[in-house]
């Protein structure tokens, strides 16, 4: 059971928090961006595209051992997903941006 069933919270709430976290993205504000998203992993709302997406803001923090963690879990996900479009997606970003070597 996730905290967010644990607690009752209703999807649309977890799919609000997930459009205000890549809003934040979007705008630069990497730092809250990564603040709300781990708030969704630990409501138990994690999947590759949160993953990849707290990977890409902490590269643009500049915190590299941190996107590097994001950016393996979120390749894990992926796979285990069978999601290949989010699989290349993150791969060409990894490859632009070093963010694993």
């Amino acid at each position: 059971m996730t905290l967010a069933e644990a607690f009752n919270i209703p999807p649309e709430s977890l799919a609000s928090l997930e459009k205000r976290g890549l809003g934040l993205y979007q705008q630069g504000r990497y730092a809250e961006c990564v603040a709300v998203f781990e708030l969704l992993e630990g409501l138990g709302r994690e999947n590759a595209a949160t993953s990849f997406l707290l990977a890409a803001c902490e590269d643009r923090l500049g915190n590299l051992a941190a996107s590097q963690r994001h950016f393996a879990v979120g390749e894990r996900q992926a796979l285990a997903a069978k999601d290949t479009a989010l699989i290349d997606l993150a791969q060409a970003w990894a490859n632009t941006k070093g963010a694993v070597q």
